[in-house]
């Protein structure tokens, strides 16, 4: 994405697929709970064995286009000056920040909650539908920001949704 598009188009790209990649976590409990109710819980690797195998035949296959050498820029981020600049800017450290935040209080639940559902004696399909109940307000506001972009800056957004991770969180 940071290749093909400058950073007003990224934050519109990343905005549709972000809520793509917060659909799986939702998905993927409630398929792997109706697997494990009509089978059994290792039928669950295997289908992602099958599942692993067709993402990389599709990874083999090239979906991008080919960058000319001179829209790449020279600079690599394996070059360990341009790392440390990187790191230690500011603007990045507090988008890094809020993404590392925004996720880990996510992915939290993610893990407690398959532990705590079953605890409470709800069945592997339920867990998977409490998954779904907590991916789509993360889908929500990625489809909020990027309605958002068009009349906001990312500082601006950046901290709405922080606002709205905060509220979600003490809710919980």
């Amino acid at each position: 994405v940071a290749d093909l598009f400058n950073s007003k188009e990224m934050g519109r790209i990343l905005s549709i697929t972000i809520p793509l990649v917060a659909f799986s976590p939702a998905i993927a409990p409630v398929l792997g709970g109706h697997i494990e109710i009509h089978f059994n819980w290792q039928t669950n690797f295997l289908i992602l064995a099958l599942y692993g195998l067709v993402v990389i035949i599709l990874l083999l296959t090239p979906i991008i286009p080919k960058l000319s050498e001179q829209n790449i820029q020279k600079k690599s981020a394996f070059d360990i000056k341009v790392f440390i600049d990187v790191v230690l800017n500011k603007k990045f450290f507090g988008y890094a920040l809020f993404m590392m935040v925004s996720n880990a209080s996510y992915f939290s639940f993610v893990a407690a909650c398959p532990f705590l559902l079953k605890k409470f004696g709800y069945s592997p399909a339920a867990v998977g539908y409490a998954f779904c109940a907590a991916s789509f307000p993360y889908m929500f506001a990625s489809f909020l920001g990027r309605r958002l972009s068009v009349t906001k800056s990312s500082l601006q957004i950046i901290f709405f949704g922080l606002c709205l991770n905060i509220i979600g969180g003490i809710t919980l």
